[in-house]
This record gives structure tokens, C-alpha cells and sequence, in this order.
């Protein structure tokens, strides 16, 4: 996804294709308004599968609408928040900017079709992916059994039922992976954007379930959310500096036990899984994009030693560094 200014016309064409009936309006709007600056993606992976992705800022006001068809849409928020509504229905998904609030994950099932509307504001900086998949299609690929299953059939009974949880980290690295420019205009990009994207569906149902089955555990109170949110920023500046579970937790205002248990809870890992898991993430992007040495890599995820990395790596990811550096991606 390379970044660009969209105007009226071209978002509507972005996001029009096929049978997609797209409107965008708003107060003294042309078509050949800039409305967006940044990178947007809109692809149709196959019949009832596609995928959106987009990291813009959004320059006028303005109100989009179409017509969603019977399906489930699974959204995940990394920065921003939207104002929507299905029909007459008002959401209100993501974090406002500058609540340090986690990224979010949101599950929508439409068992009819139904009009959507987002409102946008002049200014509001979103980063967001989407990927919403036909009745038909979940219908299709759809197994009985297990906790899965079981969760699937519930989404599936109600008409708007939704579903925002913290992602964990293993599904925010593949949606993070999938994002990556390094992916976008490379040989067989639309066949990994596809198998990426059916791979992220099941993790979040898989989630979700056990989100639900778990007692007690379902959501995390806005305080809780602001504090785990200054605890990765803090973590996310840091990345390449030596921390300690006592710095962190001191940069979130709580003590070093509560920081772990809410890291359980937003992410199912300790702190330092994360930190080592982000750092892991860090040296892929090097590797794939900037095309750094094994050993740089190495520094970069936290490994004064070469080897031990490259075993570490390949253990995680099923490739070697040098794969990656060499344009496979995990």
C-alpha cells in the first residue's frame, strides 16, 4: 500500500467494485476533494471474501454509506476509532486519539442485509483492517463441533451482535504481517493476502470463544485499558533498550504484579513474551524491508548471539532469517 492523497471519486471507486453500491457525501463536497492521505487497500479476495486495510488521515468531514450483505465483518482498530451504524443502530469502535487505549478487535454479525454509515471527522488519524466474509462463505467453510463451531452458530443466530475484545498477540502480529508494505505488490501477494486472511478469521472466532469460556475474563475497564496502553507505548519507544518489568509497570502507574495479570488478560502472555515477541516482529520487519544483516536482525530482537537467534527464529516462524531477508514472509 503505497501512500497517496484519495479524492471523492477515487475512494468511491476503491471501494465500489462489482456490485458494491458506495456513497460518500457531506457539506460543500466535491468529487475531486482530496477526503483521505495515506494508504488504502480494498481487495476482493474471492466471491464472499475480502479484505480493507487502511492507515489515512482523514482531511474533510464526510458520510460514506452502502449496503452490507448478510455476513460476519471482523475488524481490528491498531489506531483510531470510527463512528458507525447498521440501519438505525449506532457503534462506536476503537479508541479516541491520544487515549493511549490497546488496539481492538471487533466482531459484527449481520444475518440480513442492512445499511451502514460511518461518520468521519476532518483530522482523525485510523489505522484499521477489515475483513468481511458472505454468509455463504462462513456457511461453506464451516465445521461442526468444538468451541468454534459452537461460537460461530451463536454470532450467527442474532442480527448485530458484536463482539470487541483486546486481540492477542499472536493475532496481532499475523494482521501486523499482513499489513506490512513488504507484502502489497510482490509475486503471489493476493494468494497470501487470502490464506492470511482466512488464518485471522479463525483466530478470532478461536478468541472469542475463549474469551467467553473463560469466567470473569472478558473485557478490560477503560482505567485498566489506559494503563496497559502506556505500557506498551513505553515498550514500543524502548524496544532496542535493556527493560525490566519494574520500568514498565512504573511508566503504566501500577505495581509490577498487576502489570502481568493485565498482560494475561489483553494478550494471554507475560510482559516479556510480549517484549520478546515484539522485538521478534521488529527484526522481521528489518529483515524484509530494510534488508539488514542476520546479525543486525539479531541485535534488533534482543540476541547477542547470531546463531541462537537464527534457531530461535526458525523455531517461532517454520523459516530462517535469511529466508525472510530474502522476500518469504512467516
Amino acid at each position: 500500500m503505497k501512500p497517496r492523497d484519495f479524492n471523492v471519486l477515487e475512494l468511491r471507486r476503491a471501494l465500489g467494485g462489482g456490485d458494491n453500491r458506495y456513497r460518500i457525501t457531506g457539506q460543500d463536497l466535491h468529487q475531486n476533494d482530496v477526503i483521505l492521505k495515506g494508504s488504502f487497500l480494498y481487495v476482493r479476495l474471492r466471491e464472499g471474501l475480502s479484505l480493507h486495510m487502511s492507515d489515512v488521515l482523514e482531511t474533510r468531514d464526510f458520510v460514506s454509506e452502502n449496503l452490507q450483505e448478510p455476513g460476519m465483518s471482523f475488524v481490528f482498530f491498531m489506531k483510531g476509532s470510527a463512528n458507525v451504524a447498521f440501519g438505525d443502530r449506532p457503534f462506536r469502535f476503537g479508541a479516541p486519539q491520544g487515549s493511549g487505549a490497546l488496539p481492538q478487535a471487533v466482531v459484527v454479525n449481520r444475518t440480513r442485509a442492512d445499511g451502514f454509515t460511518r461518520r468521519t471527522r476532518a483530522g482523525e488519524r485510523v489505522r484499521k483492517m477489515s475483513i468481511n466474509v458472505s454468509s455463504a462463505w462462513l456457511e461453506g467453510d464451516r465445521t461442526d463441533g468444538g468451541a468454534d463451531g459452537v461460537q460461530l452458530g451463536q454470532l450467527l443466530g442474532e442480527h448485530l451482535s458484536t463482539r470487541t475484545f483486546a486481540p492477542a498477540i499472536d493475532l496481532r502480529a499475523s494482521i501486523e504481517t499482513l499489513m506490512s508494505p513488504a507484502v502489497t505488490g510482490k509475486p503471489l501477494s493476493r494468494l497470501f493476502q487470502e490464506c492470511r486472511s482466512i488464518e485471522i478469521v479463525a483466530r478470532m472466532i478461536e478468541q472469542v470463544a475463549g474469551n467467553e469460556t473463560r469466567r470473569g475474563v472478558t473485557t478490560l475497564s477503560a482505567v485498566d485499558q489506559h494503563r496497559i496502553g502506556r505500557a506498551v507505548d513505553f515498550i514500543e519507544t524502548n524496544l532496542l533498550l535493556p527493560l525490566t518489568v519494574e520500568t514498565i509497570a512504573s511508566e503504566a502507574g501500577i505495581s509490577a504484579r498487576s502489570l502481568q495479570r493485565l498482560f494475561r488478560l489483553a494478550f494471554e502472555c507475560n510482559v516479556f513474551d510480549h517484549v520478546r515477541r515484539r522485538r521478534m516482529e521488529a527484526a522481521i520487519h528489518a529483515l524484509s524491508r530494510d534488508h539488514v544483516s542476520v546479525a543486525q536482525a539479531a541485535y534488533i530482537a534482543g540476541y547477542g548471539n547470531a546463531a541462537n537467534f537464527a534457531t530461535a527464529f526458525r523455531r517461532l516462524y517454520g523459516l530462517t532469517p535469511t529466508d525472510v531477508r530474502r522476500g518469504r514472509l512467516p
